[in-house]
């Protein structure tokens, strides 16, 4: 029997950049989530995803024309939340973004809702005197919580959420930084893209030879 059904469109949402660093806006990027559409309409497992970005309206007949987007994760089970971190390359530019997904057959289904994004414009910042690591704000949080961070010298910056019992959540920076001050800005969502239930949660960060764990609640 011919396999003839394609998988259904998925409806994607973007979420603000898991790092937001003021001295390097080449750096900028965003994270896109959707929801895993299945072989046949919504059930099963599709083959691949095609996901591209375009300074200009992406439409089905322009679809090939945008650029490829790399580092695409492969479908999973339909109803499966899937997420993709998506370079913005220029500040001030309006990008959009569209997927399509196909089938071990071949089929592929129609686009997506295509979502503009626009990279922020990059800031000028004098870097800090010293190495700082400021606590999470707001504290209790309720839709996210935002991390201060400075060096006064390039330096590997590493910054994760762990949960009540130590486990890994989210992870905020993993990298090498120029000199600067940066913002790492947390959406209460975990590497997966689901919220994250209630609770108290850890954020371990270390810039330089600087490292602290600071206590985060989570209420909603």
């Amino acid at each position: 029997m011919f396999d003839h059904i394609p998988p259904l469109p998925v409806a994607a949402r973007l979420a603000p950049a898991l790092a937001l660093v003021l001295a390097a806006p080449a750096l900028a990027g965003t994270t896109l989530y959707w929801t895993a559409p299945g072989d046949n309409g919504m059930s099963g497992t599709a083959r691949q995803y095609d996901l591209r970005r375009s300074t200009q309206p992406i439409t089905p007949a322009n679809f090939t024309l945008a650029d490829t987007v790399a580092g695409v994760p492969l479908p999973a089970a339909a109803g499966t939340a899937q997420s993709c971190d998506v370079a913005l390359p220029q500040g001030g530019v309006l990008y959009y973004f569209a997927l399509r997904t196909a089938d071990a057959a071949g089929n592929w289904s129609a686009l997506s809702n295509v979502f503009p994004v626009s990279a922020p414009v990059a800031a000028v910042v004098t870097p800090p005197a010293a190495t700082r690591i400021d606590p999470p704000y707001p504290n209790p949080a309720r839709e996210r919580a935002r991390l201060s961070l400075g060096s006064a010298t390039r330096a590997w910056v590493d910054a994760i959420v762990l949960d009540a019992t130590g486990r890994r959540v989210r992870t905020l920076a993993a990298g090498e930084r120029e000199a600067g001050a940066w913002v790492l800005d947390w959406d209460l969502r975990d590497d997966r893209g689901r919220p994250v239930p209630d609770g108290v949660y850890l954020a371990r960060v270390r810039v330089g030879a600087l490292a602290r764990t600071q206590r985060l609640v989570v209420r909603r």
